[in-house]
């Protein structure tokens, strides 16, 4: 019954789901009208996990929100064990003006999010944040899913929190992509692998952030981490590492990195490591092993930031202290890095700075 249809989230959906949606209402922002639509979750209907709203997500279907409006949301968009499916935002902005996860997909394959935006930054001049440990755009244990055309804007965490954010997260997953996406002035880590396994990141632009791209392989109970190819990526101005690799047989190819071209902070470009607790010892995630950086050009990195969130102003730094997992090759070929403090830095000292 549900195969293959197509779901228009539109204004006359809106205006017959009294429950669930306030009445659409015009709204000019930055000279552009737009339709905005609150989303409310009813309340009375929240289970103990407080997760959201589904929109009747059907596999087989392809979801389309409307044009030139505004989606305004109070709780995250989940979609649970959905098997080929597409959101297509067809250029929406979705606001969640509240701290934590605005997407979730859980237990999913061949899932397509694409072409939308998230942007809070027109609802009365707040900016919210991302969740601790999950993100703007959460991804767990799901496979072939897709991320295309997916911009977030100004994406902040609270200024007292010493805890990292994180706008895109995919965890415990195999062959995900995420493509064509645009980070804008956000804070955190922008876009993270983490536990997952034959993931690309491809073509991708950043601005700002703590670090711009990281892979985080896993040491629990068991391994995860590894084949994760970063290609034809933007990173501009984050504040440490814009690209850090921590798992396995990962590829960096043909990314274009840049420190702040005023402040020349940050770095360094590109990062091969571990993780270290405080007394030197390796604590769940993998080190760099059997990885390569091939044709990337990297530049702007001048200061150095010591101690623990610092930067090292290097091309590319290799973490290279021996440790209970042991390095296996680090191959660094045909990289241009111009305006550098040091081009390529191998250290005892683990993190960021050495």
């Amino acid at each position: 019954m549900y195969k293959n249809t197509r779901i228009l989230l539109s204004l006359l959906v809106v205006a017959g789901c009294s429950n669930d949606f306030e009445q659409a209402n015009e709204v000019n922002t930055n000279n552009v009208l737009f339709n905005e639509v609150k989303l409310q979750y009813n309340v009375e209907n929240i289970n103990d996990s407080s997760h959201p709203i589904f929109l009747n997500f059907v596999s087989g279907n392809t979801f389309d929100l409307a044009i030139n409006t505004k989606y305004v949301f109070n709780v995250p968009i989940t979609l649970n064990n959905i098997q080929n499916f597409t959101l297509n935002g067809n250029g929406a902005t979705l606001c969640f003006p509240y701290n934590g996860t605005g997407i979730e997909i859980n237990s999913c394959s061949n899932v397509l999010v694409k072409n939308l935006v998230i942007d809070n930054s027109y609802s009365n001049g707040h900016r919210y944040y991302s969740l601790i440990d999950k993100a703007r755009i959460y991804k767990t244990s799901s496979q072939f899913d897709v991320m295309d055309s997916v911009t977030i804007n100004e994406q902040l965490h609270p200024p007292t929190s010493g805890e990292n954010h994180i706008q895109i997260n995919i965890y415990d997953s195999t062959s995900n992509e995420v493509k064509n996406c645009t980070i804008n002035d956000s804070k955190g880590e922008l876009i993270v692998i983490d536990g997952s396994n034959d993931c690309k990141v491809i073509n991708n632009r950043t601005f700002g952030g703590w670090s711009g791209i990281a892979t985080k392989g896993r040491i629990l109970s068991w391994y995860r981490g590894y084949r994760t190819t970063i290609i034809d990526n933007n990173v501009y101005g984050t504040s440490t590492a814009s690209i850090t690799i921590n798992d396995r047989q990962s590829v960096v190819e043909n990314n274009v990195i840049s420190g702040d071209s005023l402040s020349l902070t940050g770095g360094p470009g590109i990062r091969f490591g571990h993780y270290q607790d405080a007394n030197g010892n390796d604590y769940v995630h993998l080190r760099a092993k059997n990885c390569t950086a091939r044709g990337n050009r990297i530049s702007n990195f001048l200061t150095s930031t010591p101690g623990p969130g610092g930067s090292s102003a290097a091309g590319i730094k290799i973490d290279a202290s021996v440790g209970v997992h042991g390095y296996g090759s680090i191959n660094v070929e045909n990289n241009i890095i111009a305006n550098c403090k040091s081009g390529i830095m191998v250290s005892n000292a683990p993190g960021q700075t050495g």
